[in-house]
């Protein structure tokens, strides 16, 4: 867990970013771990409110559509075990060769810039 308040940062999250992580933090690890996963899914899950405002549609293809009303995200606290778990599990996926799209603000925000090598 953090051990004080300069280890946790705020970090803005969009609809979509969200959406990924909480795909991304599930399945197997340590005990705490999972327990820190769960906690952290839970706070950036979306509630009553943001769920009538953003009106989610699955769609037969398996994307999620949404409306977006002027969502500029929002901002959740981020420990640094749980920037670590973020960063191993995008790491993983990248050596996995299944990263996508829409792991690419995550990973510039949580592993850090994408260098391209012509």
């Amino acid at each position: 867990m953090a051990k004080n308040k300069s280890d946790i940062r705020s970090e803005v999250l969009t609809v979509s970013e969200r959406l990924v992580l909480l795909g991304l933090l599930g399945g197997e690890a340590s005990i705490i771990h999972v327990k820190l996963m769960q906690d952290f899914k839970q706070r950036i899950g979306f509630d009553e409110e943001e769920l009538q405002k953003l009106k989610f549609i699955n769609n037969p293809d398996g994307t999620i559509q949404w409306t977006d009303p002027g969502n500029k995200g929002r901002g959740f606290e981020v420990g640094e075990v749980m920037r670590e778990l973020i960063k191993e599990r995008l790491e993983k996926l990248d050596k996995e060769k299944k990263i996508n799209a829409g792991h690419i603000s995550l990973w510039e925000k949580f592993v850090g810039n994408i260098k391209v090598v012509d």
